[in-house]
C-alpha cells in the first residue's frame, strides 16, 4: 500500500502520490490541487475563487443559492465519471445518502481511499442508502458514534409523525415541522404532503428555495405554498394547516404570532437524529421530537466499514477516537482519528 497522508486542516486533506486534495473545506483553499465538495451543507462547502471545486452538478446548484453566487471554478462530477488526476491517480464518486446531490469520493492509486463526507444507510422517502464499494483506507465522518446511540426505523417514525400531524389538526391545531432548511425540511415537506392526500403543506422562504431545487431535479416533494405568498396567510386563517420552517426559527415566538394571527392553537416538532436527546426539545420550544437523522447511528457506522472492508481506516467528528478504538477491538483494523496538522508545520 503506497504512502497515503490524511490530516485535519481546515478540511480533510488527503495527500496521494503528488497530489493533495481537500474534502469539505472549512477554510479557503491554499494550493490544494482539488477541492472536493460532498454535498452542500455550509460547513462542508467554504468555497472561494481559488483551486478547482469538485462537486455534483445539485451540490453547485444549492451553494449559488446559499452562497447568492457562483462557487468559483467548479467541475460537475456524476458516480459515472472517472477524473484523472495526474498520470496515475484518479478519481470516481458514489451515492452517499444524505441530501440532495450528496457524494462520496474514491482516490484511487495503487492504495484505493475513500472519503465519505456525511452520509446515512437507511432509506428515505426522498433517497436510498450511501454506497459501500471496497477500498483500502477508509476516511469517514462519525458524527453519532457513541456507544449505543440508535435510531429507530425510519418507516415507523414516519407512521408516529402522520399520526401525531393527524391528530392535532383534528383538534383545531396548526402543526409547524422544524428541521435543518437544507435536507431535513424536504423530507418534512414530503412527509406533511403525504399526509394531507394533496393539501398544501406552508413552507418557510428559506424552505421553498431549496424545495424547488430539488424538484428541479426531480425530487418530488408533493404541494407546497411560500409562506411569503399572497395565497399563504388566506391559507392559514381558513383552517388548521401544517407548515415547514428551518429548526433555527421555532424558538423565537414563532408558534405565539401563528397563534395570535390564525386564532388557532399551534404546536410544534422538532425532526432531528439529536431529538433523541431531551435536552435538544427545550432549546427549540418543541412540544414533540421525531428522530429523523441523514446520518448513521452506531451499528450502522460499524457495518458500513465491514461493508467497504478497508485495511485502514481514519475517523472524524463525534466520538472519533471511541470509535476507531471500536473498530480496532472488533475488526482488527488499524483505525485512528484523523490528526490535526497546523499547514506549514
Amino acid at each position: 500500500m503506497c504512502c497515503v497522508d490524511v490530516f485535519d486542516s481546515g478540511g480533510i486533506n488527503v495527500g496521494v502520490g503528488r497530489k493533495n486534495i481537500l474534502f469539505d473545506p472549512h477554510r479557503k483553499n491554499k494550493g490544494s490541487d482539488f477541492v472536493f465538495v460532498s454535498h452542500g451543507h455550509l460547513d462542508h462547502a467554504n468555497v472561494n475563487s481559488e483551486g478547482k471545486y469538485l462537486m455534483s452538478a445539485e451540490t453547485a446548484q444549492v451553494v449559488k443559492a446559499r452562497l447568492g453566487k457562483e462557487p468559483g471554478s467548479v467541475q460537475l462530477v456524476d458516480t459515472s465519471t472517472r477524473l484523472k488526476v495526474d498520470d496515475s491517480t484518479t478519481m470516481r464518486f458514489f451515492d452517499a445518502g444524505h441530501i440532495l446531490g450528496s457524494f462520496q469520493a474514491m482516490v484511487e492509486n495503487s492504495t484505493s481511499v475513500l472519503y465519505t463526507g456525511d452520509f446515512k444507510l437507511q432509506e428515505s422517502v426522498l433517497f436510498g442508502r450511501a454506497e459501500t464499494p471496497s477500498a483500502d483506507v477508509l476516511v469517514m465522518e462519525t458524527t453519532f458514534a457513541t456507544p449505543g446511540c440508535s435510531f429507530p426505523d425510519r418507516n415507523e417514525v414516519y407512521s408516529e409523525m402522520e399520526s401525531w400531524i393527524k391528530t392535532n389538526l383534528a383538534h383545531d391545531r396548526n402543526v409547524i415541522l422544524g428541521g435543518y432548511a437544507l435536507g431535513k425540511s424536504q423530507e418534512l415537506t414530503r412527509i406533511a404532503s403525504d399526509c394531507l392526500g394533496g393539501d398544501a403543506v406552508v413552507v418557510h422562504p428559506q424552505v421553498a428555495g431549496l424545495n424547488r431545487i430539488y424538484e428541479d431535479f426531480g425530487v418530488k416533494l408533493g404541494n407546497f405554498i411560500d409562506s411569503s405568498g399572497p395565497e399563504a396567510r388566506k391559507y392559514c386563517k381558513s383552517g388548521p394547516f401544517v407548515g415547514v420552517v428551518p429548526s433555527t426559527i421555532l424558538g423565537k415566538g414563532l408558534k405565539q404570532g401563528i397563534r395570535i394571527d390564525t386564532k388557532r392553537k399551534t404546536v410544534a416538532a422538532v425532526a432531528s437524529g439529536w431529538a433523541r436527546f431531551s435536552n435538544y426539545l427545550k432549546r427549540f420550544g418543541a412540544e414533540r421530537g421525531f428522530v429523523l437523522s441523514d446520518h448513521c447511528d452506531f451499528n450502522q457506522l460499524l457495518e458500513f466499514v465491514e461493508e467497504v472492508n478497508p485495511r485502514k481506516v481514519f475517523t472524524h467528528h463525534g466520538n472519533s477516537a471511541v470509535f476507531a478504538k471500536e473498530i480496532r477491538q472488533r475488526f482488527g483494523i488499524e483505525a485512528s482519528e484523523i490528526p490535526k496538522k497546523v499547514l506549514g508545520s
